[in-house]
């Protein structure tokens, strides 16, 4: 779901009906939570790729969990 578009957002304001502003923005939240966290991934993977194209090795598991 693209964000919502000036006029929408400037309807909705002005709408009597909350319930749905708020599914709206709700869904819109839900979405760029989705984004973040498929972008987190994307940007591990290209570093796991990167190091192991240099030849660098990467943290052991053990030295992730130390450092959670």
């Amino acid at each position: 779901m693209e964000t919502l578009n000036y006029n929408i957002k400037t309807w909705l304001a002005t709408s009597e009906n909350k319930e749905l502003q708020n599914q709206i923005m709700k869904e819109e939240k839900e979405y760029i939570e989705k984004q973040e966290i498929l972008d987190a991934i994307r940007d591990g993977l290209l570093e796991i790729k990167r190091r192991h194209q240099n030849g660098e090795e990467g943290i052991t598991l053990q030295q992730l969990i130390d450092e959670l």
